[in-house]
């Protein structure tokens, strides 16, 4: 439902809520009713961004003591700024994983990262820091973005599936997209005449 965000890429912006963000470089993002989720194509790298309601008198850090993840450090907790806006992150570890932690209060509400790498990533630290960096409320202008949507379109005898794909408003894998949205089997050839879903702005 795009009341419940937008996803552009590794770009995530929510107009209901008035915030937008963006992922570390590789990332690829699903928004579901609950988070956001995000996984690195290696799978080394990961990241879930939900949001709670929260009291104004509860201390920033204190969200990081509830219980939220289990073996945090209590020593790395810290209170820091991002954007303007009061937050604060702590560091957490278990047999496998390791997991940088940020809470950010927007609106009246507390959005809560986790920022999960392997064991011997390099550079996931640097990758979690500088995307948090980008997290920020949306201006007049952002908050207009509208949802894809798709548009039915009559094949000419100059068009191709590479063609065809390449008009496609998403990121990465078009023709893969172009060719699951419309059905068509990997050696299968278009024919002039025929009608094709196209995903656009």
């Amino acid at each position: 439902d795009p009341s419940e965000g937008i996803v552009r890429g590794r770009r995530f912006v929510h107009p209901k809520l008035g915030f937008t963000y963006t992922a570390p470089e590789g990332f690829i993002l699903d928004n579901t009713a609950q988070a956001l989720f995000g996984v690195k194509a290696d799978g080394a790298q990961a990241l879930r961004l939900d949001v709670v309601r929260a009291s104004p008198d509860v201390p920033i850090t204190d969200y990081l003591n509830s219980a939220w993840v289990e073996g945090i450090e209590r020593h790395t907790i810290r209170q820091i700024t991002i954007n303007g806006l009061p937050a604060a992150t702590a560091v957490a570890r278990n047999e496998a994983w390791n997991f940088r932690l940020y809470v950010v209060r927007l609106h009246g509400d507390v959005y809560r990262f986790i920022f999960a790498a392997k064991h011997g990533g390099d550079g996931a630290e640097r990758g979690f820091h500088d995307s948090m960096a980008t997290f920020r409320p949306l201006d007049a202008a952002e908050a207009e973005i509208r949802p894809y949507r798709l548009k039915i379109v009559r094949v000419s005898s100059k068009d191709t599936i590479a063609s065809l794909a390449r008009r496609m408003a998403v990121a990465e894998r078009k023709a893969e997209l172009f060719r699951i949205l419309n059905a068509l089997s990997p050696d299968q050839r278009l024919k002039p005449g025929d009608l094709v879903k196209l995903v656009v702005d």
